[in-house]
This record gives structure tokens, C-alpha cells and sequence, in this order.
């Protein structure tokens, strides 16, 4: 157990030190004033029962800064029983169709069947999106034409602590996102805010391979881009492309989503993830021991605590993304336990999703 606490603590916090500097490194793009937008992009967007999230995603679409004839949105309806689809279609400028089969890859795959255009982008629907998002992405592409462009997630600002405690997490894996894309190992993606090449999509046979699993729609395309196009994959720095999406309500409503979400790392393959996510692990399973033998081990908990700070306060800033010092202090002390349930209710691999369970 020694090892546990010397070695792990000193890893732990060359992980997260490095992750800081890396990310701090590489500056916040700044878009170029170009006259006339050159590329032109389809934005797919599924829903399931959304109604109550539309209205503000639909008022950022109105709003959003780029010529009408090179950008389409494609909303793709996967079997709604509430109100959305009419609320789509009273929307001027919208394309909407009904999902061919179910669950939210073949709704994607739906839209991107009918899309014209040469970059898909796909959000979801409980978003908002920038006004200047397309014309930034768009100066990105003009440097360099990537085939796969990570873009920044953040939850929308609330302050009572379960939002905080959602958002201190994302925050997290915003900044491995961040940092692991920019040294070339990306094995992080967020399907809110992810921009693709459609030909190469096809090239890597899109979601085939891993239809049997409800989520994935992002880090496993990721997985396949990183393999055929290895330094074509780039994460766009910008506060001009932080899309903002919901928190979830209850805790038993997040409790789901992390389920779902650790249920893919079961399939994850690349080396860097699996190490990455061991010493983690680790890092978690060696708080929850410190906590309770706290009188020896509270020089450990003190230096995480520091370190886990650090990353958070210089990742918040970016996304300017409000942390209230009390519920950080909160959130350190019940994030082993809850880190440690998620995992263990993940190996079952059932969960809910949109009023279906999956296993």
C-alpha cells in the first residue's frame, strides 16, 4: 500500500502539472478578418425530447454570423413524443427528418446522409451556440485544413453545487482534451461541439464497428480518425467556439450520464487512455484510503487538493466558468466515492438514456 501513497501522489501531480503547462503553451486562437468565408458546413443536430432545451438553441442558431449559402442545419427528430418537432418546424432556415432507425448514431447518421456540404458539425440539441462559431472555425481551417477539429464544451453557469460539481468535472476533462490533442495523443472528444471532414467520415467507415454501443459517437470516430489521418486531429482554443450545454438536474440524472459515459472505456484501445485513466484511478482510490487514515495521510489529500486547483482555476479561466471555492472544497471531498460508485455500476453496463436502458 506504501507504494501506493508515495509513488502515485508524485505521478498524479506530474500529470496534471504537465497538463497545465502544456495547455497554457499553446495561446487562444485568433480568427483572421476574412472578407469572404471559404468553407462551407453542415450542422447536424439530433433531439429526443428536447422541448424545453430548444427554444435557446434555436435562438443561437438565428444569430449565428456566416453567409446563409454556405452553412445548413440539420435537425434530425430520433422518435420525439413530446413537442419538439413542431417547435423545428415553425423555424425558418431549419432541415428536419426523422431518424431511419434509433438511438442518436443513426440519427446522426441520418442527417450526414442528407447533408451537402464538405464539414459536418455536430452539436446537441440541449446547447447554445456562438454567434461568431462558424467564421472562427472557418480561419482555423483556412491555416490549416484538419480533418477532425475538437471544440470547447462548457456547462452553462448555475450556482447551486450540483451544477459546480458537474462543471469542476467537465472542466477536468476539458483540459485533458485540451492538452492530450495537442501533443499529437487526442483519446478525449465531446460529440456538442465536434467538427469533421464528411469524405473522410466515410473513409473510416464512420460508426461502423461500434453501433452495438449507444454512446461513442465521438471518442470512437476519434479513435479512427487518429489512426488513418495521425496529426490531422487539432483542438480549436478559442472563446469564440465554447459551446454551452445543460447540466443535468438530479443527481440520479448524472449518475446515468457517467455511467454511460465510463461504460465506453471498457472498448477504449489506445495505450495513452488506459494509462492515463489507471492512474486516475489510483490517484482516487489513494484519497479515499487518505481520507480515512487522515491523521498520517493528510499531506497527500493537501497536495491533491493544490494540484487539482491549479488545473481547475487555470482551466476556469478560459472557459470562464464560475467555481465557488466552498463547493471545489465539497467536491474534493465526495469525488473518490463518487468516481469509484460510477466505475463499479459500469462494469455492469446498464444504464438510462433518453427513456430507453441500455445494456
Amino acid at each position: 500500500m506504501m507504494w501506493l501513497l508515495v509513488f502515485v501522489p508524485i505521478l498524479y501531480s506530474l500529470l496534471l502539472a504537465a497538463i497545465v503547462i502544456i495547455n497554457s503553451r499553446h495561446p487562444v486562437f485568433k480568427p483572421l478578418k476574412i472578407k469572404k468565408p471559404h468553407f462551407t458546413f453542415s450542422l447536424i443536430i439530433p433531439y429526443k425530447n428536447e422541448e424545453e432545451n430548444l427554444s435557446a438553441l434555436l435562438s443561437s442558431i438565428q444569430k449565428i454570423n456566416y453567409p446563409k449559402d454556405k452553412f445548413e442545419i440539420i435537425m434530425v427528430d430520433d422518435h420525439s413524443t413530446d413537442s419538439s418537432a413542431k417547435l423545428i418546424h415553425n423555424t425558418t432556415h431549419i432541415k428536419q427528418f426523422t431518424n431511419v432507425g434509433r438511438g442518436k448514431k443513426q440519427a446522426l447518421l441520418t442527417g450526414i446522409s442528407r447533408s451537402k456540404y464538405t464539414y459536418i458539425v455536430t452539436i446537441d440539441a440541449d446547447c447554445i451556440i456562438p454567434e461568431n462559431y462558424l467564421k472562427t472555425i472557418d480561419s482555423y481551417l483556412g491555416q490549416k485544413p484538419y480533418k477532425m477539429i475538437l471544440g470547447p464544451v462548457k456547462l452553462l453557469d448555475k450556482p447551486d453545487f450540483l451544477t459546480q460539481f458537474q462543471q469542476m468535472e467537465f472542466m477536468v476533462l476539458q483540459a485533458f482534451t485540451m492538452a492530450f490533442t495537442f501533443i499529437k495523443k487526442p483519446f478525449l472528444a465531446n460529440g456538442a461541439n465536434l467538427i469533421f471532414d464528411k469524405q473522410a467520415f466515410y473513409d473510416v467507415e464512420g460508426y461502423a464497428g461500434n453501433e452495438h454501443i449507444a454512446s461513442g459517437d465521438d471518442v470512437f470516430l476519434l479513435q479512427k480518425f487518429n489512426e488513418k489521418y495521425p496529426g490531422k486531429i487539432a483542438f480549436l482554443k478559442s472563446p469564440q467556439t465554447i459551446i454551452q450545454t445543460q447540466a443535468q438536474k438530479s443527481w440520479q440524472d448524472l449518475w446515468q450520464q457517467k455511467i454511460r459515459w465510463a461504460s465506453k472505456s471498457t472498448h477504449q484501445t489506445q495505450r495513452t487512455a488506459q494509462v492515463t485513466g489507471l492512474l486516475i484511478l489510483l490517484a482516487n482510490a489513494a484519497s479515499l484510503f487518505s481520507f480515512v487514515y487522515f491523521s498520517h495521510l493528510y499531506w497527500f489529500l493537501v497536495s491533491k487538493a493544490s494540484i487539482d486547483f491549479w488545473l481547475l482555476y487555470k482551466t476556469s479561466r478560459f472557459y470562464k466558468a464560475k467555481i465557488k471555492h466552498r463547493h471545489f472544497l465539497l467536491g474534493f471531498i465526495i469525488y473518490p466515492v463518487y468516481y469509484l460508485i460510477v466505475l463499479i455500476l459500469s462494469l455492469k453496463g446498464t444504464y438510462n438514456w433518453k427513456d430507453q436502458t441500455y445494456q
